[in-house]
């Protein structure tokens, strides 16, 4: 266990969870000095694409909820097995979209990341890969990437960017409930259903890039939201927008197989629209 430790005399009751509180056999609890994130790693997990990290993960957000610190997961391919399950103000942090890698077991049809309940907000998440194996996975269950917030009169308030989303079964990601949130520098690619569902209000969605999504690519259901650079190809459909009062801007969309845009509802602005080739 690397790093700098102290012995709390205080302490008598605290857990051994293997990354940040060890207890000896004699029942003293020896601390980890945290300046900032708490690395998967110190908890067991391996990035080698081998290794269930599954639980090593998870026990790491647990971990960090208590401290609260966020996660940094550095470069790997992250092997797992079920559905990683975020807190209030969880944080997660690759080392880079291209060298972190969370990729679902063969046979495992579950979502990748999801929060803990409705009343989870202040997530944030960037620089890494979900890739869900649909190839090894004929029966999913749920979406990727499912971001589902209803905390009263309070607003999500999520900060998502740099994350690319692959190989999905069910929607590849799903934004639910109260907004004034951030998506940013988002990749979508290769989904049998959906490619992105935007079933909230009033969040901003900057350079989104969606391709060959069989379930159609952008899906709008609430008022107020805004996008800004959307680049949309070889999918069923490209946006399908039942949201009032949607804001958008340079938004490209090319073959697709039934149609570009699809505005169903009042007060939709729509800016600098590109839409090429329609049909396969």
């Amino acid at each position: 266990q690397e790093g700098n430790w102290y012995y709390d005399s205080t302490d008598t009751t605290t857990a051994d969870n293997t990354g940040t509180v060890l207890v000896t056999l004699d029942g003293k609890r020896i601390k980890r000095v945290i300046s900032s994130e708490l690395n998967v790693k110190w908890f067991g997990a391996k990035g080698d694409s081998a290794t269930d990290d599954k639980t090593f993960i998870q026990n790491t957000i647990a971990a960090a909820t208590v401290s609260g610190k966020g996660v940094f997961i550095p470069s790997g391919t992250y092997r797992i097995t079920g559905t990683l399950t975020l807190n209030l103000k969880s944080s997660i942090r690759g080392e880079g979209r291209d060298l972190t890698i969370l990729k679902l077991a063969n046979g495992a049809g579950s979502k990748m990341i999801s929060l803990s309940s409705t009343a989870a907000y202040s997530i944030s998440l960037s620089d890494f890969t979900l890739d869900a194996n649909k190839t090894n996975n004929p029966t999913a269950n749920g979406n990727t990437l499912d971001i589902v917030t209803d905390f009263g009169s309070v607003d999500a308030k999520h900060i998502i960017e740099r994350v690319t989303i692959k190989e999905t079964r069910g929607t590849a990601m799903n934004v639910s409930g109260r907004g004034d949130s951030t998506y940013k520098d988002i990749l979508i690619l290769e989904c049998v259903n959906k490619g992105l569902l935007i079933d909230c209000w009033d969040s901003t969605f900057t350079n989104i890039v969606i391709g060959h999504c069989q379930g159609g690519a952008i899906d709008i259901t609430k008022s107020n939201n805004r996008l800004i650079g959307v680049k949309v190809w070889g999918s069923d459909y490209g946006i399908n927008d039942s949201g009032s009062n949607t804001n958008a801007s340079t938004i490209d969309i090319q073959d697709c197989y039934q149609y570009g845009l699809r505005l169903n509802a009042s007060y939709q602005l729509y800016s600098g629209v590109n839409v090429d080739a329609i049909g396969y």
